[in-house]
């Protein structure tokens, strides 16, 4: 039985067991690559934010499950492995989708509720095609040990992979409009893009471009991932006829996006850590869409410490002068 088992895996011209085996070991290889994914990011997860370190956990956990369903379901039982699997699949999507969503949250500086709230039903109706497609689809015994998807119509398949194409589109165009607009505001001359000329002050600090850098390689690093994702619904379907193909697309594309999905995390991580660190300062002289800076020179010395002048006229309560302001504070105009 061995003999006649390897002479025919040996057989170019028989590829019904090589199409079993070459299946079933991209599945499993997905699950334990990204299986290795995440124990070599669990060390970063202790130092992430609560919102981060769930997001992540999601995401990387419900891709990771998503192939383990779909090879046992390939060896034991077509159904509901197959629906299973396709919904874990979603489930690991919508995690990068909330990820997205925060990111642009942030870099609209909290204001932009509206746009959230959009995003948040745009979400809602992409996941609702594809579980769609999920719930309408079973799965067919192809080969002893390989199943198939069957849709009875193709409105569910091409509906769940056009929404959801189209919602990691619609992320890009978001991130670099975003990315646009924080280019425009931290490289202005006074760093205040949105305030009159004589509220900018010859005095304030240079911008920073370290944090614009970092901002740059994030937006990289998620455009990219969802370039990826976007690309993968759509390539699948033209390849859908073979399942090796197929797999290799779909679980292929899966582990190089938690690569650079989990490097993204590490620098969103870090920014966040850098923007407390930076909003320490008390820097009350931000406009509403500006740059944190360190206080300009715009401040009057009491007996216990520094009263800084905000923008609106309104004064802070007393404070120390921080360490790291460099330069003397001028005293206050009588």
């Amino acid at each position: 039985m061995a003999a006649n088992t390897l002479t025919n895996f040996a057989d170019t011209s028989d590829s019904t067991l090589q199409l079993q085996v070459y299946v079933n070991s991209i599945t499993l290889s997905s699950f334990i690559s990204q299986l290795v994914i995440l124990v070599t990011f669990i060390p970063d997860l202790a130092v992430f934010p609560s919102n981060l370190r769930i997001l992540s956990l999601v995401t990387i956990v419900f891709s990771m499950l998503s192939p383990l369903v779909v090879f046992i379901s390939n060896n034991y039982s077509c159904n509901p492995g197959i629906q299973a699997g396709c919904s874990l699949f979603l489930l690991g999507a919508i995690g990068k989708w909330c990820t997205y969503t925060l990111r642009i949250w942030l870099l609209s500086y909290r204001r932009n509720i509206v746009l959230v709230l959009l995003l948040l039903f745009s979400m809602l109706i992409s996941a609702g095609t594809f579980q769609w497609y999920c719930v309408s689809t079973t799965a067919v015994r192809l080969l002893p040990r390989l199943c198939g998807p069957e849709t009875p119509s193709e409105l569910p398949d091409i509906l769940g992979s056009s929404f959801n194409g189209l919602q990691n589109l619609i992320f890009i165009v978001l991130h670099v409009y975003y990315l646009w607009d924080y280019f425009r505001e931290i490289f202005h001359p006074s760093g205040f893009g949105d305030l009159p000329a004589k509220q900018h002050g010859s005095t304030l600090v240079a911008p920073r471009t370290g944090r614009f850098t970092a901002t740059l390689a994030l937006c990289a690093s998620s455009i990219l991932v969802m370039i990826v994702d976007g690309l993968q619904y759509s390539i699948r379907r033209v390849f859908s006829s073979d399942p090796f193909q197929y797999f290799i697309i779909v679980w292929g594309s899966q582990i190089v996006s938690d690569i650079i999905y989990c490097g993204y995390m590490r620098r969103f991580a870090t920014e966040l850590h850098r923007e407390a660190q930076f909003l320490a300062f008390p820097s009350n002289t931000m406009g509403a869409r500006a740059t944190p800076q360190p206080p300009p020179a715009t401040a009057a010395v009491t007996s216990s410490g520094v009263q800084y002048v905000e923008l609106d006229g309104a004064h802070t309560s007393p404070r120390p002068v921080p360490l790291e302001i460099p330069g003397p504070v001028p005293p206050a105009k009588r």
